[in-house]
């Protein structure tokens, strides 16, 4: 007599964690699509994000969105990251000729990576999701990658006339 192999989920588990992540991935895209008629003014979204944090204890630098951190925030608004987030191994090609990058070995700029995934983690940009080695934009993110790209796309006419 052979041993019967016996699947340690039953079919019905599959199909509930699923349309549980089907659902996740369907919630993310409303919000985006939300997103996109948002009226929070660009002053407290950066007001938010540009000044020091703490976390447990350590002091955490403010992010500069038109500085240094524009290149990373740039790459986490690529739309094939909010599907099913994304990893510091998925990020480093994108930064790897940037930069962010130039001049690092793949070991350093994984170390860099990681760093800067805290960073933004302890700013509530992103998220990780349990475990997983795996992030997400957070809400706050996905408004400030939306407000970024809007701001660097725009002319100086467009931006005076909407102050106006």
């Amino acid at each position: 007599m052979s041993p019967k192999h016996v699947f340690p989920y039953e079919k019905e588990s599959w199909t509930a964690l699923r349309a549980k992540v089907s659902q996740e991935a369907n919630d993310r895209f409303i919000n985006d699509l939300s997103l996109l008629r948002d009226e929070t003014p660009a002053r407290k979204i950066i007001d938010e994000i540009t000044s020091p944090q703490k976390d447990k204890g350590r002091r955490f630098r403010a992010l500069e969105p038109t500085g240094k951190d524009r290149i990373f925030l740039e790459l986490l608004s690529n739309p094939e990251l909010r599907v099913s987030g994304f990893t510091n191994k998925m990020l480093r090609p994108g930064l790897a000729d940037t930069p962010f990058g130039a001049g690092l070995s793949e070991k350093q700029l994984s170390a860099k990576t990681s760093r800067h995934l805290k960073l933004l983690r302890v700013h509530g940009i992103i998220r990780k999701l349990p475990r997983q080695n795996r992030y997400q934009l957070t809400l706050k993110g996905i408004k400030l990658t939306n407000l970024l790209n809007a701001f660097l796309s725009a002319s100086t006419e467009q931006l005076m006339k909407m102050a106006a």
